[in-house]
């Protein structure tokens, strides 16, 4: 039934066929490679052994999870010493000795789950940085130790009426599965600048569908979003597109993220003697006359007076240029919350106004009402909404929950964790929660989201949950309800041009490079914690001349077997 998915759409699976037809010669040939590779590998580490990087010196501007990956390769792969690399920032959320502002869980911008399938170089990180909780294993033992005996539930779908169900509805049109076919056999360069909504004009039925609200709630897609960005995620995921359940395999995240990955990740720089300066702000970079080669950084903090940087002749200079979590507000049980939407822009903006080849950052964040989200977090004493909410979904007792709550005016969502961590009381269960439409007004709470207080925001989930009558007794266990105004949670899916995003090593550029979620990694999909640690590594390894393999991009959509199963899933 392959012509129901468009003539087009057989270019995208002929390399996964013609990859079963000559298996056996592509194993011989991989087998070989990996050795070519290892032998390779090794030569590069007894190279790497007898450098002398003298007094070089590394700056990054930005103290995110792309920084700290980068810096963590610098130690690990490149041998470079930890007193001479200097982080200055810290996302807008430490103080000066790497402690969180807030006690508050941190305003984590994706959702509470990974997938290995698509995590390559964070899951390799991460298997290598120490766990905190237990010393003896790495942080990606830590959750797969606590994940193996707990498969998180389907997806489950609640709609206005209280009718459940976690069977996703193979419920795409021909014209659906014809735009769907066309988009994915499409060229990146031909969907620059448009979106989502621009595609599927045709068949606006397309958004109705189980999948887009599966697809929109767990990446963060909106209507708005960037088509061509839309494609690649359809491309790098398309594990997820065969499966019964799009989200199995996901391991959900128990506790605060930056408890399980900021603090491993600042205790393993700390061991290696690396210069942290996590309230300290990069405010503009100078450049030798007519060049892109850095020769100072200026410097804003509270301790002291700013000051400037000037960067000898091998000193690099690296920029994380835009945050999503950082700047946001936190609310209270019955305060809202709120953002002085003081984004910190201005260094990119800055230094892309004077200098070409460095992208632009006003696609990303000219429009506040298109990238905000509401993220909040609920813990209560003891099992009982944990036990309502499986009960409802049909799920076994200590699943947990993935509910969708599709015709909730916020399109709000809720991940219960099925297991805690070692830093959460026993006796306590956490919840996460998602809003997209915060402009809206509620269904129940006559206020638009982001001007609620996590009690409103608790009874307008209630509601919906068609759990009116424990009310009182739910509210009463709850120890906290904290919402957090997230106003660039999908800025980086916003649409523009591939231009927009700096390359990670600019053209004619020396000793400079870009890394975080803004720049530009093709093939890869920036709505993932994947994005940043990718391109810190890819940073790292380019200014240092290391010449070994970073885990690619896993081309998924050219195994038969997956293509098949999606076609199966899409022509039934």
């Amino acid at each position: 039934m392959l012509h129901m998915m468009g003539k087009k759409l057989k270019k995208i699976i002929a390399a996964g066929i013609t990859a079963t037809a000559a298996a056996g010669t592509l194993i011989a040939v991989k087998k070989q490679r990996e050795k070519q590779l290892l032998h390779h590998e090794q030569t590069m580490i007894e190279e790497v052994n007898k450098r002398d990087y003298k007094d070089m010196q590394v700056y990054f501007a930005g103290g995110g999870l792309a920084s700290l990956s980068g810096a963590v390769y610098l130690l690990r792969d490149c041998h470079f010493k930890g007193e001479n690399i200097h982080i200055l920032g810290g996302m807008g959320i430490m103080d000066e000795k790497g402690n969180k502002l807030s006690t508050k869980p941190f305003p984590f911008k994706g959702k509470h789950m990974f997938f290995k399938e698509t995590s390559e170089n964070f899951w390799e990180l991460f298997s290598y940085i120490p766990s905190l909780s237990y010393p003896d294993k790495s942080v990606v033992e830590e959750m797969l130790s606590n994940y193996q005996n707990h498969s998180l539930a389907k997806p489950c779908f609640i709609d206005r009426n209280g009718n459940v169900t976690d069977k996703l509805r193979k419920d795409f049109s021909l014209q659906d599965k014809k735009a769907l076919g066309k988009l994915l056999a499409s060229k990146d360069s031909k969907l620059q600048q448009r979106t989502i909504r621009d595609w599927f004009k045709e068949t606006p039925h397309f958004f109705d569908t189980d999948f887009w609200y599966v697809w929109q709630t767990s990446f963060g897609f909106q209507k708005w979003s960037s088509l061509a960005l839309f494609r690649r995620s359809l491309l790098r995921m398309m594990t997820l597109l065969g499966k019964t359940n799009p989200l199995e395999g996901a391991i959900p995240i128990p506790v605060d993220p930056y408890i399980l990955f900021i603090k491993p990740l600042l205790a393993y720089l700390e061991k290696h003697h690396v210069n942290i300066y996590p309230t300290y702000g990069v405010t503009d970079i100078d450049f030798d006359k007519d060049t892109l080669i850095p020769s100072s950084i200026h410097v804003t903090c509270p301790e002291r007076e700013d000051y400037i940087i000037s960067l000898k002749e091998k000193d690099l200079c690296i920029i994380e240029n835009g945050f999503i979590a950082a700047y946001s507000g936190t609310g209270s049980l019955k305060g809202k919350a709120s953002s002085s939407f003081s984004m910190k822009k201005e260094l990119w903006k800055n230094i892309a106004d004077k200098k070409q080849g460095l992208g632009n950052p006003t696609p990303f964040f000219h429009n506040r009402e298109q990238t905000h989200k509401i993220s909040f977090h609920i813990s209560c004493k003891g099992r009982h909404f944990q036990k309502l909410i499986e009960k409802k979904c049909g799920n076994g007792p200590g699943k947990g929950a993935y509910i969708i709550l599709k015709d909730s005016n916020w399109l709000m969502s809720i991940l219960a964790t099925p297991y805690s961590h070692k830093e959460q009381d026993k006796e306590e269960t956490i919840f996460w929660g998602y809003g997209q439409y915060i402009d809206r007004l509620g269904d129940y709470v006559q206020k638009p989201m982001k001007e609620c207080s996590g009690e409103e925001i608790m009874k307008e989930l209630l509601h919906h949950l068609h759990l009116e009558k424990e009310e009182t007794a739910i509210m009463g266990s709850v120890i906290e309800a904290v919402p957090y105004y997230i106003p660039y949670a999908h800025s980086s899916l916003q649409p523009g041009h591939s231009s927009d995003r700096p390359n990670i090593i600019p053209e004619q550029s020396q000793r400079l490079a870009f890394i975080g979620p803004f720049t530009n990694i093709p093939e890869d999909v920036p709505c993932m914690e994947e994005y940043s640690v990718r391109s810190g590594r890819m940073a790292v390894y380019h200014l240092l001349n290391m010449d070994m393999g970073i885990c690619p991009v896993t081309s998924h959509y050219k195994d038969p077997k997956i293509v098949m199963d999606v076609l199966k899933k899409f022509c039934p």
